[in-house]
């Protein structure tokens, strides 16, 4: 079986001309959903012609592609033996390492699906999102098996969606021995509760995997006795097959996950890889950001990985080791989130700035106030800045480097199916005429994105999410004429007189912080389940020197109450994601209603955090003391002065 590779279409990797770029973009807007492609089929056709060329670096350790094909074919011959099989899902919840794209990459030569989960979840977050995609076997390592069994072996309470109804699987000794004498106390369930799912373990270090509820296996010691490279049929997979679920930060509520075919990996790896990057054989793409999200796995690995290229994973961003890394890796590209960036401007200047190999960035979020200071310091070539999300349709590209834009569309490719429309902030909606139509936006105008769902082409498909219920909240009808569909983006941009976009805000109960969407709803929900806490609101207020905006609350405590600070940062850092938990509070006697009962949220964002100006006493979350603390006027100025981050 050969799958569809970019070593068949080699003019794509060279240095990337307009014409070779072109092609690229052809490829990707005529893919046939039936065609043969997958990420595992990819890296044995690279196996077979490349062979010891080298293909994955972590740290000093190094894996050419025939050795990464060997860790792959062995972990998906254990994984089958142990019934894995096409069409079912695998959850994947490992922190960066090598061991996630074998195993992400064995799953996929068996036609299962990987579920990309994030270190992140906390608790019932974490056990709702296990819940949407109802998976057959949990993959952990280490380091995230406490967080899992913690979440998962507590009683996760009504209405989460957990059934723990139970029936037998049978038997995993295999006629080899091969797996099974690993496998410790074995009572097998099945079903979507955790108790019927297998748990596998992989990765060196000191967890221990036995005293655990239900089937587990520790896949890392199976390796280890397995000494032959034994033969996997597989490694094929049409377009159209799915191949991921990635989860959404989470707008409105829990997150959200979203399908990806391995059309939409090939898809990503021609759009950012040979139309944007040119990527070839001679590069090395470097990659700090968590494969569990789309931008570090599809985007960074799928590109590297279509193009024959070499990856360079980061266990994760460390603004001290990073220049290190790059030159030590002999990075020629790395995708950023402009958190990034501006961290790095952050650091002391040295002689070294510009002692590297790079030739161009990619990424998305990248403030203007940092855009140029960072070229101008570190000259890291042409600034590829992206507008693109997991699920969306839209997908838009900065190829000229064109200072503070998200990007265009080529011209002359028919491709352009964004739409920006006026946009309603009091009612939340796209602003209709009279004839029930939307209005676009004028140039320099700022509303609403659109993108236009074709289902005949992969590039504008809307594939959704696991639940179909989530999927219909998402796309809007009779839009520009009866019967149109366009995926809701959720986001504000504009675009100028010659086609650039540019990023505005998100839209809705939501804010940005660490490269993530934070829910204001769920947020609130959390800390209103409190014991101690009345009411709560929670917004954004922007910091200067930081990306986005930091989380802050309006608490109302019960007037019987007495509000341990301590304690509410233990239950907020367990209930949900460090990003999430709210950096500021603002305790209150009462919060600020309009006339219609709604919390005047505006308000409160534009007061923002001045203990000068605001009399309500305010906190700041102390992640080394583990507290929150009072915030004075001397912490009020060591936060303004980057002293103190959250």
């Amino acid at each position: 079986m050969k799958s569809l590779t970019v070593n068949r279409i080699k003019p794509l990797r060279l240095a990337g001309s307009l014409v070779q770029r072109l092609a690229a973009l052809h490829r990707y807007l005529h893919f046939d959903l039936d065609q043969e492609t997958s990420m595992a089929g990819q890296l044995s056709d690279w196996a077979s012609e490349l062979g010891d060329a080298p293909f994955l670096l972590f740290g000093d350790r190094r894996w050419s592609f025939r050795q990464a094909e060997n860790e792959v074919v062995r972990r998906a011959y254990l994984l089958s033996r142990l019934g894995i099989a096409r069409g079912q899902v695998v959850a994947l919840m490992m922190s960066n390492r090598p061991e996630f794209l074998f195993d992400a990459l064995a799953i996929n030569r068996l036609g299962a699906v990987s579920a990309l989960v994030s270190t992140n979840l906390r608790g019932a977050v974490l056990a709702h999102a296990l819940s949407l995609v109802d998976p057959v076997a949990v993959l952990v390592d280490r380091v995230q098996l406490a967080t899992y069994t913690q979440a998962t072996e507590s009683d996760p309470g009504p209405g989460d969606g957990w059934d723990r109804a139970s029936r037998s699987q049978g038997s995993s000794k295999q006629p080899d021995g091969s797996i099974g004498k690993r496998v410790y106390d074995s009572k097998v369930l099945s079903g979507p509760g955790s108790e019927g799912r297998l748990l596998l373990v992989d990765g060196e270090g000191s967890g221990q995997v036995t005293g655990l509820l239900g089937q587990v296996v520790d896949l890392h010691a199976e390796l280890a006795a397995l000494k032959m490279i034994p033969h996997v049929p597989g490694a094929c997979g049409k377009g159209r097959d799915l191949a991921l679920y990635i989860y959404t930060s989470g707008t409105t509520g829990h997150p959200k996950a979203s399908r990806l075919t391995n059309a939409r990996m090939l898809l990503a790896a021609l759009a950012f890889g040979s139309g944007a990057l040119g990527l070839g054989r001679s590069d090395t793409l470097y990659c700090c950001l968590p494969l569990f999200h789309a931008s570090g796995f599809v985007i960074a690995f799928g590109s590297a990985l279509f193009h024959g290229a070499r990856f360079a994973l980061a266990e994760r961003f460390s603004a001290r080791r990073f220049w290190p890394d790059i030159r030590q890796s002999g990075a020629t590209v790395f995708i950023y989130i402009g958190e990034i960036c501006r961290y790095l401007l952050d650091q002391p200047p040295q002689p070294s700035d510009r002692q590297h190999r790079l030739r161009a960035v990619i990424g998305n979020g990248l403030a203007d106030d940092v855009w140029k200071a960072f070229v101008d310091r570190f000259r890291p070539g042409l600034v590829h800045e992206f507008y693109a999300s997991t699920e969306g349709n839209v997908n838009i590209i900065n190829f000229v480097g064109r200072a503070c834009s998200v990007g265009h569309f080529l011209p002359f490719t028919g491709h352009d199916n964004a739409l920006i429309v006026r946009y309603n902030k009091e009612t939340r909606t796209p602003v209709r005429n009279r004839k029930g139509r939307c209005i676009p936006c004028r140039p320099g105008e700022v509303g609403e994105l659109l993108g236009r769902i074709d289902a005949t082409r992969v590039a504008t498909r809307f594939e959704g999410y696991a639940d179909p219920a989530q999927t219909a909240t998402k796309i809007l009808r009779d839009v520009l004429k009866p019967g149109d569909a366009y995926y809701r983006s959720g986001d504000l941009l504009q675009k100028d007189r010659l086609g650039f976009y540019y990023f505005v805000e998100r839209i809705g109960d939501t804010f940005r912080w660490k490269g993530e969407n934070v829910s204001t709803s769920q947020v609130a929900g959390i800390l209103a389940s409190h014991p101690d806490i009345a009411k709560a609101s929670v917004y954004g207020v922007p910091i200067e020197g930081a990306e986005g905006k930091a989380g802050m609350a309006a608490i109302k405590v019960r007037s019987s109450a007495s509000l341990d600070l301590e304690e509410l940062y233990d239950y907020l850092t367990l209930a949900m994601p460090l990003y999430a938990c709210p950096a500021l509070i603002r305790l209150v006697a009462e919060l600020k209603m309009t006339a219609t009962y709604k919390v005047r949220v505006g308000e409160y964002a534009k007061e923002g955090f001045d203990p000068g100006r605001i009399e309500d006493p305010l906190f700041f979350r102390d992640d080394a003391l583990q507290t929150y603390r009072r915030l004075d006027q001397v912490a009020y100025r060591r936060v303004l002065a980057g002293e103190i981050r959250f």
